[in-house]
């Protein structure tokens, strides 16, 4: 290949960073996932200002180099450089016996090394060059030295391979990036016409992508999200350089729906990838990740180049599609997808694919520069994900078996652990405690009981028990969840209620209550993004706690529906507060009672608990035998859930009971006579408890709406979920009764869609059973 000159002026159409051509090209062997004790990036941060603190006068710290070879340049920035051996050295910061580093990781180590060592050589003349690989054991501050010389021929001729493998696959996805945009550009929408709201959408998605801007959209259940913001997200892209689009949802349905709207599309070449969890994609569950025991580990990246071109040449890369791709070469689905992630236009995914802590589709962002537009489909759900995403527990249960499974050696450090929980235990003066901040000696010794876990694990990898394995990954997750604690989260004790004799430790909570300070930084990596649902209202509660961007531009799209077609009654003289339960049983079946009997059909009931809901669906038979009636349970299995719905027909009737906010108030679609009316005996707002008053209180401080943001906005957006469930289609009509006196306040009316038009329906006497 020719080698340009320093003198040549224009830098070749390819560019890529050392790191990105040798993790391509380089990797040979088995994938490895044993869990091996690997530094924090703040770690290995310090531990190269140590290693290269520890250097002689001259030496040239994070020295940048590059080079072209043909169509491609490569650049970097080489760890340390020695200009009087010569001598490059690559620092690599680890734990524990540096000879149990994977022969994989190491060849990929000299790989990196080589290609700096080449580069060095080209720019500076050298005919030969000192490698060195600096293995620094972050715990120790030993270094393990392994050094090679050069000659400057035999680094060319490896780097010239390197090269060329990623520029046959570069000018490919170059080439595949040309025929995206161009069909982007020209891409029409599916069904010709667009339905009422659909075009302001689709439109609306387009100029915020377009201008670099997030966006919140409302929109009616019925009009065609999906399709409209991946439609307008799409034709979007080419004019913004968009590398990738991620479409991110909370629940599997939703993810079926976005697949749905882009096969539709049909935007050839498009390549689209469906990302699921791995233990839903793994094909050997009683295996381990590892070469050793699976066969589709064993040799992988060895396979995976072929495999990685047949995936990119089909496209179509949804479960099954991968599935078949991943068989063909003997790979591992999951991670083939993971592989197919950087190379994807399209994924459609889970929101902890972006949101969590250390997310992968979030590193192509900060890490390798990709440009990402986000699609967040039900962004109403993302609050409380979020807060899941950012909290953690260390419960005792998995303390005490792990301290069963301990070898002799970690002894001592468990037992240290357990005086420090004890002493937590000894302040604890309620069941449930709230803490004025993060418990810092436990947490200072907690770091130190993991760093011991993790030195015992690093001189006998693949030796540690489950259970003890576990429990370092709560020990670690609780860490990195400590790294994050601020005035957005808090810290709490519980007892623990299964402990049985001898010291009882308490559960350790570490609980976000406001994720939006977290979340900004993900917003920051995004290109753009918009997220939409039917219930984004009030609009200032979704960007405050989702922490989005001051010009985050906002859409309120009004229902394509007629509001004669759905009937909203609210009943003024019904109380279901906790204290009015049982008063209200009588009142409340007789209304519904009354309406199956007004218009039978298929009706779906939600009570705030599983409690209400069998008190009222057993006055309801007493009272009213002849009604057909199915229920939600708790802890019901997807058969289960699947027969619930498969009860709801164009023939059928009866009402279902559910329970408001579970598996059945939203994400289903009944059309037509499937479904023509629901009964929500309930405002649904979250119970009162020591952690929701905490979050009130908190809330209250930094927002001065803490109620509201606790309660009545969460409560009201499930409500108008449920209710969403009735007119799913143009010609549907039906009935949703608010069972609750609090829907006729004018400071809840005000929540609800403004095309409901609520009428209070006075009090009746109740049916005679």
């Amino acid at each position: 290949m020719r080698h340009a000159t320093p003198t040549d002026r224009t830098p070749p159409p390819l560019q890529v960073a050392v790191r990105v051509l040798c993790a391509f090209a380089a990797k040979t062997g088995d994938l490895d996932l044993r869990f091996t004790p690997a530094p924090s990036a703040q770690e290995g941060v310090a531990g190269h200002g140590t290693v290269t603190a520890r250097r002689a006068e001259g030496y040239q710290r994070e020295r940048p180099v590059s080079a072209d070879c043909g169509a491609l340049r490569v650049q970097g920035r080489a760890d340390g450089f020695h200009p009087a051996v010569p001598r490059l050295e690559e620092i690599k910061t680890h734990r524990g016996d540096a000879a149990r580093i994977p022969d994989n990781h190491r060849a990929l180590h000299w790989a990196q090394a080589r290609v700096y060592g080449w580069m060095l050589c080209q720019e500076l003349g050298l005919p030969r060059i000192e490698l060195a690989l600096v293995y620094y054991d972050v715990d120790t501050g030993h270094e393990t030295v392994e050094a090679l010389w050069a000659d400057a021929a035999a680094l060319r001729a490896f780097f010239d391979a390197l090269c060329a493998r990623y520029t046959r696959w570069a000018q490919t996805e170059q080439a595949h990036r040309a025929a995206r945009d161009a069909a982007l550009q020209a891409l029409a929408f599916p069904f010709g016409a667009f339905r009422r709201g659909q075009r302001e959408l689709a439109a609306a998605v387009y100029r915020a992508h377009g201008a670099r801007r997030h966006l919140l959209a409302q929109a009616p259940t019925g009009i065609g999200k999906t399709v409209a913001t991946v439609f307008g997200a799409l034709r979007a892209m080419p004019a913004q350089h968009v590398d990738k689009l991620l479409y991110l949802t909370a629940k599997t349905p939703g993810r079926s729906l976005a697949l749905d709207a882009l096969r539709r599309l049909d935007a050839r070449p498009l390549r689209v990838l469906e990302l699921v969890a791995r233990e839903k994609a793994c094909e050997h569950p009683d295996k381990a990740c590892h070469g050793e025991s699976c066969p589709l580990a064993r040799g992988f990246y060895d396979r995976l180049a072929a495999a990685r071109d047949d995936a990119a040449q089909a496209g179509w890369l949804d479960k099954a599609t991968l599935r078949e791709v991943a068989a063909r070469h003997a790979v591992c689905p999951y991670y083939l997808g993971q592989e197919m992630l950087r190379w994807s236009d399209v994924a459609v995914g889970d929101y902890n694919h972006f949101f969590d802590i250390g997310a992968h589709a979030c590193s192509l962002t900060v890490n390798e520069g990709q440009r990402v537009g986000l699609l967040v489909d039900e962004a109403h759900n993302l609050i409380e994900r979020a807060r899941a995403m950012y909290s953690a527990e260390l419960r005792p249960a998995g303390f005490r078996a792990a301290r069963a499974a301990a070898p002799a050696a970690l002894k001592k450090p468990m037992d240290r652990l357990h005086r420090q929980w004890a002493r937590l235990a000894r302040d604890q003066t309620q069941d449930h405690e709230v803490l004025t901040d993060l418990p810092r000696s436990f947490i200072d010794a907690l770091r130190r009981h993991g760093a011991e876990l993790l030195a015992h694990l690093a001189q006998e990898p693949g030796a540690m028990a489950a259970e003890l394995q576990a429990w370092l990954f709560d020990v670690l997750h609780l860490l990195r969840v400590a790294d994050l604690f601020g005035d957005h989260s808090l810290a709490d004790l519980t007892r623990d209620a299964a402990a049985r004799g001898g010291a009882r430790h308490p559960v350790l909570g570490l609980r976000n209550l406001h994720p939006g300070p977290l979340l900004q930084s993900r917003w920051q990596a995004a290109h753009s993004a918009t997220l939409f649902s039917a219930t984004l209202s009030p609009m200032d509660h979704m960007a405050t706690l989702l922490g989005l961007p001051e010009d985050t531009a906002r859409l309120d799209v009004p229902s394509p529906s007629d509001p004669s077609q759905l009937r909203v009654c609210v009943a003024p003289d019904l109380s279901t507060r906790y204290a009015d339960r049982s008063a209200s049983l009588t009142p409340l079946v007789a209304r519904m009672a009354a309406q199956y009997a007004q218009r039978p059909g298929n009706y779906l009931a939600f009570f705030s608990s599983f409690d209400y809901l069998q008190q009222a669906l057993a006055h309801l038979c007493e009272r009213h035998p002849g009604i057909p009636v199915w229920s939600q349970s708790r802890g019901m299995t997807e058969p289960q859930r699947e027969s619930f719905i498969a009860r709801f027909t164009e023939d059928s009737q009866g009402i279902g009971f559910a329970v408001l906010g579970g598996a059945f108030g939203e994400g289903i679609d009944l059309p037509g006579r499937r479904l023509i009316g629901a009964f929500i005996a309930t405002l649904g707002m979250p119970a009162v408890s020591p952690l929701n008053e905490q979050m009130r209180q908190r809330l209250q401080r930094q927002t001065g709406a803490g109620f509201e943001h606790t309660y009545l906005y969460p409560g009201v957006q499930k409500v108008v979920q449920a209710a969403g469930r009735v007119i799913r289609a143009p010609s549907d009509s039906g009935t949703v009764w608010l069972l609750d006196d609090r829907f006729a306040q004018p400071g809840v009316r005000a929540l609800l869609p403004a095309w409901w038009q609520v009428e209070r329906v006075a009090p009746q006497r109740a049916s005679p059973a």
